[in-house]
């Protein structure tokens, strides 16, 4: 079934569903288990989906045996193209976790490919395997026994150990197969039907596939059911009648200590289960049968909500509050099927989403975006003991808020180079955006929950098991305030990385304004009295006259001024203070690079995140005596850059040494404050230009 409508899905969730609203995360796999099935008409246990990959670029190796007669006879094996109409023939169930056979007869080698050796050792002989399986061999010797069990008799007599005929089918197979591909075993069964116990009609001979006699496809389901009762347990089995966690009824309850897609129960949550023996875990979450195997069917649509970077895998899973629908299972179904992780790894799963259902053509569609919700988790990529982050019920209200606030961030003040702004800059993640404002919101959108947004501020990490710029995603998600200390904290030590032999780029302060901007702009910033927003200069403070580079530099830093981190109040006054120093120190560097060659200025010797009160001191000290020296050498001035020094010595209520301002807010300061002092006469230029060429251009017009 590829593509299921809206009735397909109303009927697996009223075969499947419990009829309560989605609460948690065993809800959530076993609702992902309900899609899978409503994806394919072959019921709960088959996963045919799970060889889609083969299908047209893999090959299809059947083994044909004769059991007309007892010993079967191996007749021929054959090497096909898988196509899509093999696949219900074929009556496949995967295997999702653990060594061992696939569920089902038929074997499905490596999605990357299959050379013939491996085929030959490895594949052929679980088949072999599959045959003395005791859940298996159920069909055969149980109580229960199935009446066409002596088909698996005489399987068994072809797929003996170290039998002549098993040795002949693996020479057939090398001498057939070429190169590696994705490979698919199976076999064709010729069959008397008048020795089939349900065989009504005409009598004569016939080809059976697995998923085509009853016998085989009873035989996987034993197989299946007892993998839920007994992985990774000492002889016992898992099973007993109890409560089920997920449906709340009285049943027949399995589980293992791996139960579930992401091992999550015991596996990864120990800190909830403290004291608790893996093995015995699954007490604690006992599960029916029907849920168990919903949850194992589950696993392929959940792989397609992962986003992995930086050392870690973040699962955005979808699903919708309230009441669970027809409509809201395929609207979710065909949102999973847009994605895909190996393809599109710089685009998370949770934008994808959301803007597939936002933008949906159908206004039914796009009407359930307020119900759409995200089961968020993180965790380290490759490791099973630990979560870094887990958020069960998150909205994109939240990454929406802070999108528009970065938008308006770039858009209104980073670019406003005249009002102060420090300009934009390519492949930095946090200073260029597309100029339509509809993309660049959807690219903001992209960035924070693809965690661009704090990796590009924060200190780099090596351990992703304690990386704590995921959780601040997920508090931000969540839509708790950071507190500005943290923030001012993190940048700092990020400097430190930065920091190399020209001092520190001027894009990562820059970038670190640009978050502190955004989040006040979102109102999920604390801490830091006022905000970082400026005040919108266009509104109260005409733009100066374009042709004297000094009132061009000083209109720039009082607008960068103009916010109310820098207003009245002692932090206030003092990190402004700082921050006139930076700037000081950063157009004092630019001088001396620009236009004294020196190999060595000011800033490159100021290591923003090792600054102390009393080295800022003589910094600034330095840089007074550097500009009446400077002056006095043909500037025309009795100092270089008098409207910073003018403000610098009245914003200097205090010796340094005195100031209460923390640490870390004054080291960003001064290296904010470095950063546009570095920008400032580059800008200045680039702002004179402008209206030198705009001026001529009105001149030739006038002239014209």
């Amino acid at each position: 079934m590829s593509n299921p409508g809206v009735e397909d899905f109303q009927q697996a969730v009223d075969k499947y569903w419990h009829g309560q609203p989605v609460t948690s995360l065993e809800d959530l796999m076993t609702f992902y288990g309900v899609l899978a099935v409503a994806e394919d008409d072959s019921g709960l246990f088959r996963t045919p989906a799970e060889l889609s990959a083969y299908v047209d670029d893999g090959r299809l190796v059947t083994i044909h045996m004769d059991l007309t007669s007892d010993p079967a006879e191996y007749t021929d094996l054959t090497v096909d193209t898988l196509r899509d109409d093999d696949l219900a023939r074929l009556g496949y169930a995967a295997k999702t976790s653990g060594r061992g056979a696939d569920y089902s007869f038929t074997q499905a080698g490596s999605k990357t490919g299959n050379k013939p050796e491996k085929l030959k050792n490895t594949h052929i002989n679980r088949l072999r395997l599959w045959c003395n399986y005791d859940a298996v061999r159920g069909v055969v010797d149980s109580d229960e026994a199935h009446p066409d069990g002596w088909v698996l008799n005489r399987l068994g007599t072809i797929f003996k150990k170290d039998g002549k005929v098993l040795e002949e089918i693996k020479d057939d197979l090398t001498d057939l197969l070429q190169g590696s591909e994705p490979t698919v075993l199976t076999v064709g069964m010729t069959i008397d039907l008048s020795d089939l116990s349900e065989h009504s009609g005409e009598n004569g001979v016939e080809t059976f596939y697995p998923g085509t006699l009853d016998v085989m496809d009873a035989a996987m389901r034993r197989y299946l059911t007892a993998n839920l009762t007994d992985a990774n347990l000492d002889r016992r089995t898992s099973s007993g009648e109890a409560t089920g966690y997920v449906t709340g009824e009285e049943d027949r309850v399995v589980g293992t200590p791996k139960t579930g897609p992401f091992e999550i129960f015991s596996i990864k949550h120990p800190d909830v289960q403290p004291g608790l023996r893996q093995d015995q875990s699954w007490r604690n979450y006992p599960v029916s049968e029907q849920t168990g195997q919903l949850m194992s069917q589950a696993k392929s649509l959940l792989e397609e909500c992962v986003f992995r970077t930086s050392g870690v895998e973040t699962y955005a899973i979808p699903y919708f509050a309230g009441e669970v629908t027809g409509l809201k299972a395929q609207t979710l179904w065909n949102a999973v099927q847009s994605l895909d992780p190996e393809e599109n790894n710089d685009r998370p799963p949770m934008a994808r989403v959301t803007f597939d259902i936002e933008e949906a053509d159908n206004p039914a569609i796009r009407a359930l975006s307020d119900e759409l919700r995200f089961y968020y988790l993180v965790s380290p990529i490759s490791d099973d003991t630990h979560i870094v982050a887990e958020t069960p019920s998150a909205s994109t209200y939240w990454v929406n808020e802070i999108a528009d606030g970065l938008v308006s961030t770039v858009y209104e003040s980073l670019s406003a180079t005249a009002y102060g702004g420090l300009g934009v800059s390519t492949n930095w993640d946090l200073l260029e955006l597309p100029d339509d404002r509809d993309q660049a919101r959807r690219i903001a959108f992209y960035k924070i929950v693809g965690h661009e947004f704090t990796n590009a501020t924060f200190r780099r990490r090596d351990d992703a098991e304690d990386d704590f710029r995921r959780v601040v995603d997920q508090q931000l998600l969540e839509g708790r305030p950071v507190d500005a200390s943290v923030l001012l904290g993190e940048f700092v030590d990020r400097l430190g990385d930065e920091h190399g032999e020209d001092g520190v780029p001027w894009q990562v302060p820059a970038m670190q304004l640009v978050q502190l901007e955004t989040l006040s702009r979102a109102g999920l910033l604390d801490g830091l009295s006022g905000g970082a927003t400026p005040r919108d200069q266009s509104m109260t403070q005409d733009l100066p006259e374009l042709t004297d580079l000094t009132k061009i530099r000083e209109h720039r830093l009082e607008s960068f001024l103009d916010r109310p981190m820098f207003d009245s109040g002692k932090d206030n006054t003092e990190r402004r203070a700082a921050c006139l120093s930076g700037v000081l120190i950063g157009q004092i560097s630019w001088h001396q690079e620009h236009e004294r060659n020196m190999g060595q200025p000011l800033d490159t010797r100021v290591q923003a995140d090792k600054l102390t009160l009393d080295t800022l001191r003589k910094t600034v000290q330095t840089a007074l005596d550097n500009a009446r020296v400077y002056a006095a050498d043909g500037e025309g001035h009795n100092v270089l850059y008098p409207e910073v020094v003018d403000r610098l010595l009245e914003a200097y209520e205090e010796n340094p040494t005195e100031w209460s301002i923390s640490r870390d807010d004054m080291r960003f300061a001064v290296a904010l404050g470095t950063a546009f002092g570095r920008r400032a006469m580059p800008q200045a230029f680039d702002l004179h230009e402008s209206d030198s060429e705009s001026t001529d251009e009105d001149a030739s017009e006038a002239t014209a």
